[in-house]
């Protein structure tokens, strides 16, 4: 059967007032049961931000749920100081679902800090009391799968200033 048929049905073998009975349209959910329909892509408010010049601007706060889907999608996100300040930004995801890592970059695009761990949630700390505070200028943060290979339908990025 193809999806988005119409069957006439007809179910005593009798027209009634010789008129053909309503159609009835049937939905078939999958058209080849042998190879199922992939799973719909999850939805995100940000997208696209794919690259650099695509970068979301965040300020403090939690985001999510956001999704690094499909396999190779990398997430960025920019951000602003004014003036030196300490900065946390988190990825809380869970590893089970596909690993993400988290990386920081200047305003040049250089990377500064990164975090690339093997277990749930990833997270970058900057601050005076490590010495690698971060100065007045723009930033960006990317979230992407472990070696460009995983995807993880769920992620929520917090950013904190201090």
């Amino acid at each position: 059967m193809v999806s988005g048929c119409t069957v006439l049905l007809d179910f005593d073998g009798a027209l009634q007032d010789g008129a053909p009975p309503a159609d009835v349209t049937l939905p078939v959910l999958d058209a080849d049961p042998l190879a199922p329909d992939a799973p719909p892509a999850p939805a995100e408010r940000f997208e696209p931000n794919n690259r650099f010049s695509d970068a979301t601007r965040i300020e403090p706060g939690s985001y999510g749920p956001l999704a690094i889907f499909p396999v190779g999608d990398h997430d960025y996100f920019t951000f602003t100081l004014d003036f030196p300040r300490d900065v946390v930004v988190r990825v809380l995801f869970a590893q089970i679902a596909g690993d993400l890592d988290l990386k920081l970059y200047d305003a040049t695009m250089a990377q500064i800090a990164s975090a690339e761990g093997f277990v749930s949630n990833e997270e970058l700390a900057r601050g005076a009391a490590t010495g690698n505070q971060l100065v007045a200028g723009m930033y960006y943060v990317e979230v992407y799968g472990f070696n460009n290979a995983n995807a993880n339908a769920s992620y929520i990025l917090e950013f904190e200033l201090h």
